[in-house]
């Protein structure tokens, strides 16, 4: 039925009563097998009114909505639930529409979208869309239906409603009383399916409650809950923390969480943490992981929204509804950790189920938001609706908003004590900035033994990754030494939203009163369900990086549950493990006694396995261990079981066996047969091995490729991309054991565009290539009939260039000849007119120059072939006796220039911290410590007036430092680091730094670049400092590939003229500005290809600058001048 209601204006709606939201319905009518039935009733709706360029347009709302949030389109409601489905079903949806009322002449305001809380919703202006011009209902459907989840043992489907559908070209607002919709299994899905060996008939019990909240279907009465309060604990920790977290281990356990210690080391690196979660969790079951360190002891993940620990989390399926809880104590010492232990267990076990801070609560909100909020709740509406709640809970809640709070009232109210705090407004990395509170503020708490748990809705509060955030710091806090601060805090590490994080908190306080949660936990993730359901991919994003700061099964302690969790056992847990005697496959662990202790139990296993070994009934305090695995490394823990239970396993102790033999490290690795796609690698036989590994990747990336079992000493790669650079390592493999991986080496692949021509001699047993010098590049090696060292850049620039090439002999000196080929065009052969640049001959080192024409840029092949007693050529492997060795050459514009010295830089102590690696684009250097180290000898090619990342990463000898970080490049070639723009990047932080640099136009072609690590404050260039590192490297600058787009209207042309134009012989170019300073000069060809270089310095506003184009062919060119960062641009006709 419709009710048709024509020509009613805004104030006749507002008449209606319908101004304040009122609550919607949605109930299931049934649920069997293959199909569900859902109900949405509104019985009432709200509406406010809002300025636009259109003038007053409405706002519709009711209880518990969320919005569209599509920008430029009408901002509607819409109701979410989720329901649970079949495991493997396409579910198909049939929309019945209920009794709906008309309404026009009506103006709906545009969604703003989704906005982020670095801005106040209120100044974004509304923006009307293309849906604005369309004659038709917006939303078109009555209900969607999102994509099939899994939360553990459930798969799941969101269902919204949208009972209020808008017209804009009729004004027309259709709104429905309500909407049924049936959901049918029709075949099968593969999305998010769940493929079960058994029936499920159990499930964990500290998520039970949380089904039973989520899913409008789920029946507590199929299902059995397994211990309400107990659940598994997996602990990631450094070795460093282990006796710090033992004492929260043995609490854990005693209340009936089984908790187990895991050392970080074991495991690497992030990638292999997410495996070895799931892992765990699919053979021993998981419901608690909790990360012990900051970043750089425990690395947290990251999804695209951003850094994630709860990414640990996502297990069963590919979404983001978490499947088990994730927290983090961040600490960087051990204190840090002691401090958070102490905290978390005073709370549970000590602090009085009568201290008068359990019921007290504090409420901060922003003066912003106006209706961008969750329901269209300002900060403050949204925060006094919490408070409401509470308030009916048994909480006495006192507001500290942006309007009338300040740092020092809010600093009151926690130390006298509160037991809960919930935010909403801005933040930053180290403060609350909505009533302003900063981490000093959080330092400077003296709150002991009154610990609040705290729900944050702000932006990067938890930026934990490079830096101490806000967050960490209300968990690390302390006052003569004893904790203060926060029992536990909620922290974002990205920009939050402003609307959807209101949604989450809004659930987790609901939660909260109706006595649904206990666990911190299980009520943080079960508001981070309802607001992915409700606000799908914002909702994602922000569950993905909204991090729990503290322990996720921790026990609230609320005025309905006073009382903290109690020991299950009274049973000691054994300490001072020991192993002695260890030897390669036996050792003996003992332990000390336990008081009233009838046995143990001991369990072991290796580090890396997941599966323990168990003995049991143990009477005596040792026990000796047999058919170990050689040079392995080994987890024991032991409990005891006394008359009146069994205690917790004890923290894990480790132990090492002795190898047998030792495994030599494979050496001499080499590349050869290099071709686009492929490559053949040698390495040195190892005696006593029985197969090797090989691992290679790009040398940009991170994750290595492995091959397994090679009983070879060789193995040709294949499927390699054309033009990149790689690296490989080779490890051996003995009855003993397996060696450490050897040290890397690299080779580059051909370009795309074809393949050299093979060359080598039939021996090389008498004489050899022993060095290749040119300019500042040198190589020595040894014997080889051919080595490709195209890893290896030689920069060269246009002019001359000094050439050193030097024979190695076995005994007598025999006379050898010379040649250096240089592919200039970049054709894969060296048949081409000027591309022998040099020959010579004798029985020591021979030297000349090598001259580059102007006409050179970019990259290419150079080779050096040496032949006994007659001219070599280019191509041939059966020459008689010699060495040939080929190299990568680029080209820069003049002879290069590099200063002989620069003002000395160092660090007077490199033992705790050093630069271990440089990456900077396809360039990379992997280095050992030293105060200052002169790789001036390595080149980093680089393109003008391109970007490129960096990354920058130190090692410690024990803890991790801050470290500051600079780079320079001496832009001007004159042997300083002191002109304008001379700094090109500058960061800090405890391991690795990234960002770019980004290369200027003007850069001398040729110069130095130098980079500085010093501990604890930002580098000069010339300065000797107490700890860190100094680098130098050469930068060898190319203008693009030797090809340029050829365009015209570049700049400001009426800068630059040229006459005569069109010219024969000589071109004059003359530049009109004010401009003084070095300019850089290039003539470029209609296909784009650098035909002429030439550097200058412009002493005068008129400088003149004559251009021979006799060597040019006829036609048509492009002059291209740099002036800094400023590029002018004419066409130069040559005839």
């Amino acid at each position: 039925m419709i009710k048709r209601f024509t020509r009613v204006s805004a104030m006749a709606m507002m008449a209606l009563g319908f101004i304040q939201p009122l609550a919607a319905q949605v109930r299931l009518q049934s649920s069997t097998g293959n199909a569900i039935s859902v109900d949405f009733k509104m019985e009432a709706y709200g509406h406010t009114t809002v300025s636009t360029s259109q003038g007053e347009a409405f706002l519709y709302t009711f209880e518990h909505a969320a919005r569209l949030q599509e920008k430029g389109a009408p901002d509607l409601p819409k109701y979410t639930r989720s329901v649970i489905i079949p495991d493997n079903a396409k579910m198909v949806m049939e929309v019945i529409p209920g009794e709906f009322e008309e309404f026009t002449n009506v103006l709906v305001a545009p969604s703003k979208g989704v906005i982020t809380r670095d801005k106040d919703p209120q100044q974004i202006p509304f923006t009307f869309g293309k849906e604005y011009t369309e004659n038709k209902f917006y939303p078109e459907e009555l209900a969607t239906l999102a994509s099939p989840y899994i939360i553990r043992d459930f798969r799941g489907q969101a269902i919204s409603f949208n009972p209020i559908q808008y017209n804009p070209v009729t004004k027309t607002v259709r709104i429905y009383k309500g909407i049924t919709v049936k959901l049918i299994a029709k075949g099968n899905s593969t999305v998010n399916a769940i493929q079960r060996t058994a029936s499920l008939s159990e499930v964990d019990g500290t998520f039970a409650p949380l089904y039973a909240n989520h899913f409008l279907n789920y029946s507590s009465s199929r299902y059995t809950p397994i211990g309400e309060t107990g659940g598994k604990m997996l602990i990631i920790c450094p070795a460093s923390y282990m006796d710090e977290i033992a004492p929260f281990v043995a609490w854990k356990n005693s209340i009936g969480i089984q908790t187990q210690v895991v050392d970080y080391a074991t495991i690497g690196s992030a990638a292999a943490l997410k495996t070895y979660v799931t892992n765990y969790y699919n053979q021993n079951g998981l419901t608690f992981l909790l990360l012990v360190g900051d970043n750089a002891q425990v690395p947290t993940s990251s999804t695209t929204a951003g850094d994630s620990d709860n990414n640990y989390g996502y297990i069963v399926g590919s979404d983001h509804y978490l499947d088990i809880f994730v927290g983090r104590f961040s600490a960087e010492t051990e204190a840090q950790v002691t401090t958070q232990v102490n905290r978390t267990i005073y709370y549970e076990r000590d602090l009085s189920a009568s201290d008068a801070s359990i019921s007290k609560g504090v409420g901060i909100a922003s003066n912003e938001g106006g209706t961008g909020g969750d329901d269209g709740e300002s900060d403050e509406v949204h925060m006094g609706n919490i408070k409401t709640d509470l308030q009916g809970y048994g909480y006495t809640i006192s507001n500290c908003y942006q309007n009338g709070g300040s740092a020092s009232s809010l600093s009151t109210l926690i130390n006298n004590g509160t037991g809960i705090i919930n935010y909403v407004g801005h933040g930053s990395n180290t403060s609350w900035a909505s009533m302003v509170y900063t981490s000093a503020n959080v330092s400077a708490l003296t709150n002991v033994n009154k610990y609040p748990f705290i729900i944050s809705v702000a932006c990067v509060v938890g930026n934990f990754k490079s830096l101490t955030c806000f967050a960490e710091t209300w968990l690390r806090a302390t006052y003569n030494n004893q904790p203060t601060g926060a029992l536990v805090f909620c922290g974002s590490t990205i920009n939050q939203s402003w609307a959807s994080p209101m949604c989450a908190q809004d659930k987790m306080n609901d939660l909260l009163v109706a006595n649904t949660y206990k666990l911190y936990g299980g009520m943080f993730v079960n508001g981070m369900f309802q607001m992915i359901d409700e606000y799908s991919t914002d909702g994602m994003n922000m569950a993905d990086t909204w991090t729990i700061f503290g322990d996720p099964s921790v026990y609230m302690r609320t005025p309905s549950h006073p009382n903290g969790p109690t020991a299950t056992t009274s049973c000691g847990v054994p300490a001072n493990l020991v192993a002695s005697n260890v030897a390669q496959t036996s050792a003996t662990l003992t332990w000390g006694a336990v008081t009233s202790a009838s046995s143990y139990g001991l369990r072991y296993k290796l580090s890396s396995a997941t599966t323990w070994v168990d003995v049991a009934s143990l009477t005596a305090t040792s026990y000796n261990l047999s058919g170990l695995t050689a040079n392995s490394t080994y987890d024991f823990q032991v409990k005891t079981t006394c008359a009146s239970g069994t205690s917790a396993y004890s923290a894990t102790k480790q132990f090492t066996t002795t190898a047998s033999a030792s495994c030599g490290v494979p050496a001499s690795l080499a590349a050869s047969n290099i071709a686009q796609t492929s490559a053949n690698l040698t390495w040195g036989a190892v005696t006593s091995a029985t197969s090797y590994a090989l691992r290679y990747k790009l040398s940009t990336a991170t994750a290595w490729t492995s091959v397994a079992s090679i009983t070879a000493t060789s193995y040709s790669l294949s499927g390699l991309t054309a033009s990149s650079i790689y690296d490989f390592q080779v490890s051996a493999t003995c009855a003993s054991g397996t060696s450490a991986y050897s040290a890397t080496t690299q080779f580059t692949t051909l370009s795309a565009g074809g393949s050299y021509c093979a060359v080598g001699s039939t021996r090389f047993s008498y004489e050899w290539i022993a060095k290749v010098a040119m300019n500042t590049f040198t190589n020595s090696s040894a014997g080889s009939a051919y080595t490709d060292y195209t890893s290896k850049i030689i920069a060269l620039a246009t002019g001359s260039n000094t050439v050193t090439l030097t024979p190695g002999f076995a005994s007598s000196a025999y006379s050898e000849y010379w040649a250096v080929y240089i592919d200039y065009n970049n054709d894969y052969d060296f048949d081409d007119s000027g591309e022998l640049v040099f020959s010579g001959n004798g029985t020591a080192a021979v030297t000349g120059t090598i001259t580059v024409p102007t006409s050179a840029t970019g990259s290419t092949r150079l080779r050096v072939v040496m032949k006994y007693n007659a001219a070599p050529a280019a191509c041939g492997t059966s020459y008689g006796d010699g060495e040939a060795e080929d190299y990568t050459v680029t080209f820069s514009g003049t002879t290069p220039p590099l200063p002989t010295t620069y003002c000395t830089s160092k660090g007077n102590s490199s033992t705790d911290e050093w630069i271990s690696k440089v990456v900077i684009g396809s360039f990379q250097n992997v280095s050992t410590a030293s105060g200052y180290t002169d790789f001036s000898a390595k080149t980093v090619s680089v393109t003008a007036g391109q970007s490129y990342a960096v990354t920058l990463t130190p090692s410690f000898s024990g803890s991790a430092y801050s470290e500051f970080w600079k780079v320079w490049i001496d832009i001007n070639g004159d042997g300083d680091f002191t002109d304008s723009g001379e700094e090109l990047f500058s960061n800090s932080g405890s391991a690795a730094v990234s960002g770019t640099i980004t290369i200027p136009a003007n850069l001398a072609l040729n110069t130095r670049m130098r980079i500085s690590m010093k501990y604890n404050a930002a580098p000069t260039a010339c300065e000797s400092f107490s700890y860190g590192e100094v680098e130098d490297y050469t930068v060898a600058i190319t203008r693009g590939s030797g090809r340029q787009e050829f365009t015209d209207p570049v700049t400001e042309t009426s800068i630059l003229s040229i006459f005569p134009n069109p010219a024969s012989t000589t071109a004059t170019l003359q530049l009109n500005d004010s401009y003084l300073g070095d300019v850089q000069l290039m003539v470029i060809a209609m296909d784009g290809k650098v035909v002429y270089s030439q550097q200058e310095a412009k002493p005068d506003n008129a400088f003149e600058i004559c251009l021979p184009v006799t060597q040019l062919a006829k036609g048509t060119y492009s002059v291209v001048v740099f002036e800094g960062a400023k590029k002018i641009s004419k066409r130069l006709i040559v005839e």
